[in-house]
């Protein structure tokens, strides 16, 4: 690999946290920090409250299928002990809800975040001994959802990520002082 592609990537790496540059081209892999994860996740919930808020009333039946089917293909993915194909279903999953709410900003922050959110996924389903644990509360934000209850589907939703925050950071080290 030639090094122009290298270094046309290396902004883009940078930008979604996974590197950090330093004087004299030193270049350093992030660590996955307490406060990094907290700070991400404070990103994440207040992305997906706000993408509830405005797909709740535009739900189709089509989007509550397709929720299903994304479900249905978790509940597999975990049967065959697929956790890549895992992560990918459940960041689908939530883009999903993203796209209904059809907010063109907070797509593109929902872009922004999903690369520390695909970091995160994967370190939290390490931790499961049965990887449909992972299936976790997405029925019943799907059933939430289709009632179009928006406190009820909230209520789960930051139940549903302060668990996955929980599972995080109990992996994780205490944070060095900076």
């Amino acid at each position: 690999v030639s090094r122009g592609p290298i270094r046309e990537a290396m902004p883009q790496l940078e930008q979604e946290g996974l590197i950090e540059s330093t004087p004299y081209k030193v270049v350093i892999i992030t660590r996955m920090t307490r406060r990094y994860v907290e700070e991400l996740y404070s990103v994440r919930t207040a992305l997906e409250e706000l993408a509830i808020e405005r797909a709740i009333d535009r739900l189709t039946e089509d989007d509550l299928d397709y929720f299903d089917e994304i479900i249905e293909q978790m509940r597999l993915a975990a049967r065959q002990e697929d956790k890549v194909r895992m992560v990918e279903l459940d960041l689908h999953f939530h883009e999903h809800l993203l796209q209904i709410a059809d907010h063109h900003l907070a797509l593109r922050m929902w872009h922004l975040v999903e690369v520390g959110v695909r970091r995160c996924l994967h370190i939290r389903h390490e931790i499961y001994t049965f990887l449909d644990e992972v299936v976790g509360s997405h029925p019943t934000l799907v059933t939430a959802l289709a009632e179009h209850d928006l406190e009820k589907t909230r209520a789960i939703l930051h139940e549903h990520i302060a668990e996955s925050v929980s599972h995080i950071l109990e992996s994780l080290p205490p944070d060095e002082e900076e």
